[in-house]
């Protein structure tokens, strides 16, 4: 989330944008432990195989998986929705 804030901030002039988009995803993502396969699995077979579900925020979307057995919610990418997501979330990530 921090790269798309200061994207928008530092890059595109434009604080109240970012500051909005941070407000937004922090409330999101916090919803997130109440309901957490409320929205989708992706698509994409192999992706959805992985368990990623994504959420919608403003125009970025945020992915992540859920460990029902450690009550855990972990974000894996935060990207602008025209992105090649697809292929990004292919080439790995690492739930730390």
């Amino acid at each position: 989330m921090g790269d798309a804030s200061d994207h928008i901030e530092f890059v595109l002039k434009n604080p109240k944008a970012a500051d909005e988009l941070l407000d937004e995803a922090e409330w999101k993502i916090n919803t997130l432990s109440l309901f957490p396969e409320k929205h989708p699995l992706v698509d994409e077979p192999l992706l959805a195989s992985w368990g990623i579900r994504f959420i919608r925020i403003k125009n970025y979307l945020a992915f992540y998986v859920v460990s029902i057995e450690e009550k855990k919610v972990s974000i894996v990418r935060f990207l602008y929705e025209k992105r090649n997501w697809e292929a990004i979330l292919k080439c790995g990530f690492s739930l730390i």
